[in-house]
């Protein structure tokens, strides 16, 4: 999601619900941390996880609680291979005390990227139910594989 948009610190927008980010594998990867971008205040748990595209959870962090501010947390996960396809990445967090990084975007350009919400979902469930966005922004978060990360 390139908009030449600039992370700002700000607190999560409503507790609970989770972000999810559609990406897509034209090769196999072999997954081995996810992360989150905190910001200038730690005070949330978080989850952050992989679905399918049709909304089962391949593996998540469980609820961690944030540790560190301005800087990137890692969270080890057991190695997973994803095949190629279409997946959703997915943050969540149970607050709005804490802060992380993320875009601030035109409610448009997040819709039209594919970006969905799913209300109620800490820790994240499986399935997971996908609605419309309409937040106008997205959380820095991602996922390392074996040779770089995505």
């Amino acid at each position: 999601l390139n908009t030449g948009s600039t992370p700002t610190s700000i607190a999560w927008l409503s507790a609970n619900t989770a972000f999810l980010v559609p990406f897509v594998l034209t090769d196999p990867v072999l997954l081995t941390r996810l992360f989150s971008t905190n910001g200038a205040s730690a005070g949330n748990s978080v989850d952050i996880g992989i679905y399918t595209q049709d909304g089962a959870l391949i593996i998540s962090t469980g609820g961690t609680v944030q540790a560190g501010t301005n800087q990137p947390q890692f969270y080890d996960v057991t190695d997973t291979l994803l095949a190629p396809g279409r997946y959703y990445m997915a943050m969540v967090m149970n607050g709005t005390a804490g802060t992380v990084f993320r875009l601030n975007l035109s409610n448009w350009v997040v819709r039209s990227s594919g970006v969905v919400t799913a209300a109620s979902s800490y820790p994240l469930p499986s399935p997971i139910t996908f609605a419309e966005d309409t937040f106008a922004a997205v959380p820095l978060f991602g996922f390392e594989v074996v040779g770089g990360m995505i």
